[in-house]
């Protein structure tokens, strides 16, 4: 691996070693657009507040979601010795001085708030989170740092794994980059599947230059909030995978587009970004190795029609947010007629797990035609509105039943959306299909009869990509 980066890598780690055994209490909060929602600001005002008047030998940070989006404000809490970490859920602003006192002064439990143990043994009263019926199945490789990391801190990025596929890829060629993703059988996470090494292939032998990537993170489908789980909780990783891309398809610059509705994203991006430039990542010759590129964010304007590539790209052009006629394809003439690659947030994630880890490894999840894990969110007339990654091969019941804790009560499920709004309503005798049924029944118009769609009157529920 590059010695510069390996450099970096060591430091984070010791960095990373050293809060960890500092003797603090760990408290960290949930910090996404879904928790704020419920207070979590209010909560971890409440927490920093009580730490400081108390003079308590605590530190109050941030993490990601867990996916108990139903449950927030949810706090991770680690003891001063280091040998135990619990989640806690629904830990409101006015329950913040008891759970202080119970917690971090007397060094007990909660275990009416508690979800379980993430870290050390289990007790009677709180057994361990993976033995949670909401954790139970899901396979978290994309969000394996998330709510256990700060995302604005780009060390404990790197302590964990980060930037170490980017460092294998800085000793490949291109052609061999590639092939490694196609072999990987990485699909576009969007909805269309299409091979994204090839798309990077494409690129890379373009013979118009500078080339470009996008990230296409306009998230604006109703109920869609994976790409922003991302986003917020471990933006590094986003970084990292457009880093491969780049040297894949030998593009200058990148443009995360994420839309306007989404600060905190934006925000945290940003951060994420400067960081990388900070360390050497991003910019010219990065880490000596004679190669550039930059990256930029760029806010959308609120316009759903930019979640379609051609129009997004027409958007960062300063032009009117709207789908050009095909062809030229982007890979021949994008941004600013150059030679362009579009991909989701999910798709540039997966990169750096995949050159990190290897082909074979990422696609040996399950035996689906389709590879690797892939994030939901659930929402609509349910119990739990959650985020969770899953193998493929679910059906809608699973997700349903196990993820979405079943219909609300007084609910009937008459229909559901296994997409945007343009994916069409399936009634609710089709809820044993899974991922890659979806696709070919809700895309075609005769399996969605008037009747169903009628029926669907209240769309119970919302299953986004």
């Amino acid at each position: 691996m590059n010695e510069r980066l390996t450099a970096i890598i060591d430091d984070a780690k010791r960095a990373w070693d050293a809060y960890q055994s500092d003797g603090r209490v760990k408290l960290n909060v949930c910090i996404d657009t879904s928790s704020l929602a419920r207070g979590a600001d209010r909560t971890i005002a409440a927490l920093r507040e009580a730490v400081a008047a108390q003079s308590l030998n605590a530190e109050v940070g941030i993490t990601g979601s867990w996916g108990f989006c139903w449950m927030e404000p949810t706090v991770l809490v680690r003891t001063a010795a280091g040998t135990r970490t619990v989640l806690y859920a629904n830990v409101t602003a006015d329950r913040v001085d008891e759970f202080i006192q119970r917690v971090v002064v007397e060094g007990g439990d909660m275990p009416e708030l508690a979800l379980g143990v993430v870290e050390g043994n289990p007790t009677a009263e709180i057994a361990l989170l993976e033995d949670h019926p909401f954790m139970r199945g899901q396979v978290r490789r994309l969000m394996a740092n998330i709510g256990l990391t700060d995302p604005e801190n780009i060390d404990h990025y790197l302590a964990h794994g980060g930037y170490e596929g980017f460092g294998k890829a800085l000793e490949m060629e291109a052609e061999a980059i590639v092939q490694e993703v196609l072999d990987s059988g990485l699909g576009g996470r969007a909805g269309g599947g299409f091979p994204a090494g090839r798309k990077w292939d494409f690129l890379r032998n373009a013979t118009a230059e500078p080339r470009y990537l996008v990230c296409n993170a306009d998230e604006g489908d109703p109920g869609a909030w994976v790409n922003r789980i991302l986003l917020e909780g471990d933006p590094q990783l986003i970084v990292e995978g457009m880093l491969i891309a780049a040297l894949a398809a030998h593009a200058s610059a990148g443009y995360i587009y994420i839309r306007y509705e989404y600060p905190l994203a934006v925000a945290r991006m940003q951060k994420a970004i400067d960081q990388a430039y900070a360390k050497g990542l991003l910019g010219n010759d990065m880490l000596g190795s004679g190669k550039d590129f930059d990256l930029y964010v760029v806010k959308g304007a609120g316009s759903y029609v930019c979640g379609e590539e051609t129009g997004l790209i027409n958007s960062i052009d300063s032009y009117r947010g709207m789908p050009r006629i095909k062809p030229p394809f982007p890979a021949q003439a994008g941004l600013w007629n150059k030679p362009t690659n579009v991909n989701n947030v999910e798709s540039y994630a997966n990169a750096p797990l995949i050159l990190r880890q290897g082909a074979a490894w990422w696609a040996g999840v399950s035996d689906a035609r389709e590879k690797g894990t892939k994030m939901f969110t659930v929402s609509g007339n349910i119990r739990q509105e959650s985020c969770v990654e899953i193998p493929f091969g679910y059906t809608m019941r699973q997700l349903l039943e196990q993820y979405g804790g079943g219909m609300a009560e007084g609910s009937e499920l008459k229909g559901y959306q296994p997409g945007g709004p343009l994916s069409g309503v399936l009634p609710a005798s089709e809820i044993d299909l899974d991922y890659e049924a979806w696709h070919t029944t809700a895309d075609t118009p005769d399996k969605v009869s008037a009747e169903s769609l009628a029926n669907a009157g209240r769309v119970a529920l919302a299953l986004v990509r």
